[in-house]
């Protein structure tokens, strides 16, 4: 019978066989288009009560420390995940942080997860700006620490928030799913999956908006720590940004027997994952940490626990993963659309429609710019379109589409003159819906008596 740390050398290197292809190749949607990196960011969809209960902080007496935001991933908890690692070292040092929770532990719509870490950002920098103004302290900006999705929403806050990209300093990473992972989309093919699993499949629309324009901002520091027996995150390149401010770096490079630092293990419990990570959060270079350093130790301090209470710590995490996979896989099979505020090309498709449309109608049976036997009556999307060749003086114009003709509550035509009477009274009375006005539905007609003088009706 193995035990679960030799379990995790032989899963971990069984799966690093089988995905051991580290090939990553961006295929997004073209035809979908992005705001620009600057636009500022959208309203909080989310109670703001919501918002603040799943921000929970503890300030430290260390002032000279920045405050740092812990962030989890999919399927965890914060107290499971960070609680008997991360956060004990936190109140050893006396170090400030906080934790933010994800909305149904990080396996629902992650573009609403993202406005969970926008709130917590802004919350934090708040109370460093206070503590500024009050002398407390001189660091005002904020660090994130996340695991696996824990690492990759901000980047989401980051790109569609743009206010918050000065109120942090650094963001440091354990195995984060920035371009996605293949064992997502094999997840997904085999079974249904939770909302967050198929945002996070390799070219998602989730992850090709994320990655939109740029992947990094100037202002902010990142730091990906990874792990080459990583099982959840493959091809292994999917975590990296290559990026002049980014440092990935992966701890078999340093380590290179070191199987147990899996997905799990490089960021919560290693000890070479640990010297990385209080680097990068003191601003050292990690290319200048030595292997004999990194590697001279397995467990990172602040885990004073018996052998026997690791286990079971590790074990729950993976069984409390699994179960959670488990409990949510059957939800859907495709990705929910990309919400309007993280593209542009959708403000069309969700435009009101008119309420009154009042129109003309010319001796041809055109309308608007609509000509008879023109190309433009074959445009079915979009509010308007151009016209490049009209028929009619001046040749290039602007035009209401006959599909957004159509939408309209009421649309109302004025005719009047005998020279229009014909073509009036063959698309009231013969039906002809070769004219142009003629394609319009539930059409309310205001004619003079000139114009209706064909009409047998009259």
């Amino acid at each position: 019978m193995l035990s679960y740390i030799e379990f995790l050398y032989v899963f971990s290197f069984v799966c690093t066989l089988i995905f051991s292809l580290n090939v990553f190749a961006s295929d997004c949607d073209p035809s979908i288009t992005y705001p620009p990196l600057n636009r500022p960011g959208p309203s909080y969809t989310v109670p703001r009560s919501n918002l603040s209960n799943y921000l929970k902080c503890y300030k430290g007496e260390n002032h000279r420390k920045r405050w740092i935001l812990f962030v989890p991933g999919s399927t965890e908890e914060v107290k499971e995940l960070y609680s008997w690692n991360w956060m004990r070292i936190m109140d050893k040092k006396r170090w400030s942080y906080c934790t933010v929770q994800l909305p149904e532990k990080g396996l629902g719509d992650l573009q609403v997860a993202a406005e969970y870490i926008v709130f917590a950002i802004r919350k934090m920098y708040k109370k460093t700006t206070r503590e500024k103004e009050k002398g407390i302290r001189n660091k005002t900006k904020i660090n994130i620490i996340g695991h696996s999705l824990g690492g990759t929403l901000p980047r989401f806050a980051f790109r569609f928030w743009p206010d918050i990209r000065l109120m942090v300093n650094h963001l440091i990473a354990f195995g984060p799913t920035n371009h996605g992972t293949i064992m997502a989309d094999k997840a997904c093919s085999l079974l249904h999956c939770p909302i967050a699993v198929t945002q996070q499949r390799i070219n998602s629309s989730f992850l090709c908006a994320l990655n939109s324009y740029q992947e990094t901002f100037s202002s902010i520091k990142y730091t990906n720590i990874l792990s080459k027996f990583d099982e959840i995150v493959r091809p292994l390149n999917g975590s990296e940004i290559n990026e002049k401010n980014v440092t990935n770096i992966y701890i078999q490079d340093l380590c290179p027997f070191r199987v147990f630092a899996e997905h799990l293990g490089a960021g919560i419990y290693d000890y070479c994952g640990y010297i990385l990570t209080m680097n990068a959060l003191r601003s050292r270079s990690l290319n200048n940490i030595s292997a004999e350093k990194c590697c001279s130790k397995t467990l990172m301090p602040g885990i004073n626990i018996s052998k026997t209470e690791f286990l079971s710590k590790v074990a729950y995490s993976a069984e409390e993963h699994a179960r959670h996979l488990l409990i949510n896989f059957g939800e859907v099979n495709e990705e929910p659309e990309l919400r309007c505020p993280f593209r542009t090309d959708c403000i069309i498709g969700r435009r009101k429609s008119f309420d009154i449309i009042l129109l003309g109608m010319g001796p041809d049976g055109h309308t608007a710019s609509l000509f008879p036997n023109h190309s433009v009556l074959n445009v079915n999307q979009g509010l308007v379109t151009y016209v490049k060749d009209s028929p009619k003086p001046p040749p290039e114009r602007v035009t209401l589409t006959l599909n957004a003709i159509n939408e309209a509550k009421y649309k109302i035509a004025v005719v009047t003159g005998e020279s229009k009477s014909n073509i009036v009274k063959e698309i009231i009375e013969d039906k002809n819906r070769t004219y142009p006005i003629g394609q319009i539905e539930n059409l309310i007609w205001y004619l003079d008596k000139a114009a209706a003088s064909k009409l047998e009706m009259i």
